[in-house]
């Protein structure tokens, strides 16, 4: 009997023993060691980091937002999830600027708020989030849309789960966030500037020139859905216009043109529009010689379901002016080149960087190059060596130097003994000169009434330069 309390005692020792040893053991698991472990936000500068982000605004609607999102990250792993929380601290702006010497503006109340309250979680044996903290704009956008701002939002981690301390040094993520408007301009399509010019030759009863004129719509960013940007007309903007000019342009007469699409659109994810804005002209007999007409087109503003107007580039100038002439220009030559037998020859005012003949050497690596002052005259005259019937001629710019140096507008005479001139009439050229040595820019005009000459002259009228104007030709030929 004995014996048999004696074994008994000792299986309850040994059961309460590795009962204590279990208990022991689960204690220490429980109260897993929290040295080293702790929650920071991504690393950067010593306190800080900051990164960059934004925000589109059309009108008072959020349209671009790209989110602000950033991770929280533990030292180490840990055995159990760990949810951490931050909030935005807008006093820390003030703290900043007197800091860094930087003048962020104050953060408006309730326009920036931190996504599913600011609570981000780390999976057990991770150490970093697979969420994020992340910043939106909600409301009150409508505060932010005069121009460009940028933002400075503080957000500060303030407590983590399971008892895992937060960083004091690594608590605290500065989001810049820039808020833009989303604006739309229009841009006349073949020339620079917003004012496209539209020359008419008229000849006898005929009328020539581009009847059409196309606009392409543009944004500042990409739109998540496809936006028209409509078009209207606007004639009280003709008077700023003449002020600003110094011209003296007039509206266009009564039924003289009309839309052909008075808006564009832009689709979504791309900043140009694929058609175009388009405008005919019509009843060209209405427009009187030598007056200067003009015909704003601005972007119509229909609200918030469109990209604000760009105040610098919402309106193009259509301006028309009908010269009375007896040249137009034409995509390809009318008649036969006039033969160079018996030889041509070529003299001009003058041949500072190259010579006259240069102009009929047929070869658009030489040029001749002219100079005039001021005061002065520049022209090139070509003796076709016998009198022929013209119908049209050539004009190629110099290449010998910047395409640049080549005048724009330009007049043409013609003779049959070198004594009496005929003024055929003026042209300015429109797109300007362009091409190279290799790719040569090359335009014709025509005669309305053909012209009997035995010598013509090509004079020229504006000055491209402020000082010691240039000018020359790389190739001029004639048709008959």
């Amino acid at each position: 009997m004995k014996n048999h309390n004696s074994l008994k005692l000792r299986f309850s020792i040994v059961i309460l023993l590795l009962a204590g040893l279990s208990m022991t053991m689960s204690c220490s698991k429980n109260n897993e060691s929290m040295d080293s472990l702790v929650a920071y936000l991504p690393p950067g500068n010593v306190n800080t980091y900051i990164s960059a982000d934004s925000i589109g605004i059309m009108h008072d609607k959020i349209i671009q937002n790209n989110n602000a999102a950033f991770p929280v990250y533990l030292t180490r792993a840990f055995s159990k999830d760990v949810q951490v929380t931050a909030k935005i601290d807008t006093a820390l702006v003030k703290e900043y600027n007197v800091s860094n010497g930087t003048n962020f503006p104050a953060v408006p109340e309730g326009v920036f708020v931190l996504a599913n309250d600011g609570m981000a979680t780390v999976k057990a044996g991770k150490t970093a989030s697979d969420d994020s903290i992340i910043v939106k704009a909600v409301k009150n956008v409508f505060d932010l849309t005069e121009g460009n701002k940028t933002y400075l939002i503080p957000v500060v981690l303030t407590t983590a789960a399971e008892g895992v301390p937060v960083s004091e040094t690594r608590k605290v993520m500065y989001k810049r966030i820039v808020v833009f408007p989303i604006i739309s301009k229009i841009v006349p399509e073949g020339v620079s500037g917003n004012t496209v010019s539209v020359n008419f030759s008229k000849g006898g009863d005929v009328i020539k020139g581009t009847d059409k004129v196309y606009i392409r719509a543009f944004v500042n960013y990409t739109l998540p859905q496809n936006a028209a940007i409509p078009v209207e007309t606007d004639e009280s903007l003709i008077a700023a216009y003449n002020q600003s000019m110094g011209t003296s342009c007039v509206a266009f007469p009564q039924n003289t043109w009309k839309f052909i699409k008075d808006a564009a659109t832009i689709s979504a994810g791309s900043f140009v529009s694929a058609d175009s804005i388009g405008i005919q002209l019509q009843n060209l007999v209405q427009f009187a010689p030598g007056v200067d007409y003009l015909l704003p087109i601005k972007i119509k503003d229909e609200g918030s379901d469109s990209p604000t107007p760009d105040p610098k580039n919402n309106i193009v100038y259509v301006r028309v002016m009908l010269t009375v002439t007896n040249i137009y220009e034409v995509q390809n030559p009318v008649g036969d080149a006039v033969p160079r037998t018996p030889k041509w020859s070529a003299t001009a005012s003058s041949s500072s960087y190259g010579e006259a003949t240069n102009a009929i050497d047929n070869s658009y690596s030489t040029s001749w190059m002219g100079q005039k002052t001021s005061n002065g005259r520049l022209e090139i005259e070509v003796n076709l060596g016998a009198v022929y019937t013209l119908q049209s001629f050539q004009i190629s710019p110099n290449y010998r130097y910047a395409v640049s140096y080549n005048y724009q507008k330009f007049k043409i005479e013609t003779s049959t003994d070198n004594t009496n001139w005929t003024d055929q009439g003026t042209y300015t050229v429109n797109p300007k000169w362009g091409g190279t040595m290799n790719s040569p820019d090359i335009r014709y005009w025509a005669f309305f009434s053909p012209v009997t000459a035995q010598y013509i002259k090509v004079i020229y009228l504006d000055e491209p330069r402020t000082s010691n104007y240039f000018g020359g030709i790389s190739e001029f030929n004639v048709f008959h």
